[in-house]
């Protein structure tokens, strides 16, 4: 893995992370690559497994995601059998339950153990146990509970059943793909996407969140471009359905050329914004500036430390007095 290099490549999480905070984002693109090497140095292999780590909530939402993920791709492959009713997407859904709730006991004893400081990219490593957080006992059953809902609620989802109704038309299900953004690669997972006999496509994107949100235009239009791109799709036949098993609720959108455009412009400024923080404005080297240079700008916004791994790690945040 020595001679891998850190090319640029744009993600709508990359985004997120570089507008969160810009010492957070240095620390997980640039300042923890190379972590996994035997001989790196300590500070690297500190930053390499923090990065790896999960919140409670991020872990809930992964947890449900592998679980769905897993069902769906052997229920395609007929490993598992399920009739497209309400019982039988029941018994599937225990079935799932009793899967997730003995990897999510057995992830969580592990963690506790820091198992995951010797393997951090294949062993769950929760961040609270890596901070000495003290999280009472039942703030993680809740935890418990909320995945176990949102997988029992998955059963009388309609997007759930139109999978199971018609595994013929799944095309993928949580399959990394690479593309191109303005010359940049970039990288995405669609949860499920299908394609129907009039050469129709739906995007599945599960939340579980314990609200519903409003799906942002930019997510929006990043997959009508890569699946305009990558699959030829015009975006008149392209529909996204957002689904929250958590609260039990769906909605439905359809792209539209103002969002294109909208999202083209987006497109443009984000790699641009990206751009000051390497050497030369040049991103096909991809060089970091210097560490100073990223601000901890997080500190200034409400919410970000909360989901950041790196707060053991930055200055800024402990002179704040803050709580993790």
């Amino acid at each position: 893995m020595g001679n891998l290099k850190n090319d640029f490549s744009w993600s709508v999480s990359r985004d997120k992370q570089f507008e969160a905070c810009k010492l957070q984002y240095y620390y997980a693109r640039y300042g923890s690559w190379g972590g996994w090497e035997h001989d790196a140095p300590d500070k690297i292999k500190r930053l390499y497994m923090l990065k790896q780590l999960s919140n409670r909530w991020a872990w809930r939402g992964k947890l449900v995601h592998e679980g769905v993920e897993y069902t769906l791709k052997e229920y395609k492959a007929g490993r598992i059998q399920a009739d497209v009713d309400f019982k039988s997407a029941s018994d599937l859904v225990k079935q799932m339950w009793e899967r997730t709730h003995l990897i999510m006991k057995n992830q969580f004893k592990a963690s506790m153990a820091g198992r995951y400081r010797d393997a951090p990219k294949k062993i769950t490593g929760l961040k609270e146990h890596e901070n000495g957080e003290d999280v009472p006992n039942d703030k993680w059953t809740t935890i418990m509970d909320e995945v176990k809902t949102s997988i029992y609620n998955l059963a009388n989802m309609p997007a759930f059943q139109t999978i199971l109704g018609a595994p013929g038309n799944i095309v993928t299900i949580e399959e990394m793909k690479q593309s191109t953004v303005l010359g940049h690669k970039t990288f995405y997972i669609i949860d499920v996407l299908m394609k129907d006999k009039n050469g129709d496509y739906t995007v599945i994107d599960w939340k579980t969140s314990n609200s519903m949100t409003e799906m942002n235009e930019v997510q929006l239009g990043y997959y009508a471009y890569v699946l305009e791109k990558d699959y030829g799709v015009p975006t008149t036949k392209i529909k996204l359905v957002e689904c929250n098993p958590a609260v039990k609720k769906e909605k439905v959108y359809r792209v539209t050329s103002d969002d294109m455009e909208k999202t083209k412009i987006f497109l443009e400024d984000s790699v641009a914004k990206m751009a000051e923080y390497v050497t030369l404005k040049d991103l096909k080297m991809n060089e970091a500036k210097p560490e100073g240079d990223f601000r901890p700008d997080g500190i200034d916004k409400q919410g970000s430390c909360i989901w950041c791994n790196f707060t053991s790690v930055c200055d800024a945040f402990k002179a704040s007095g803050r709580r993790r």
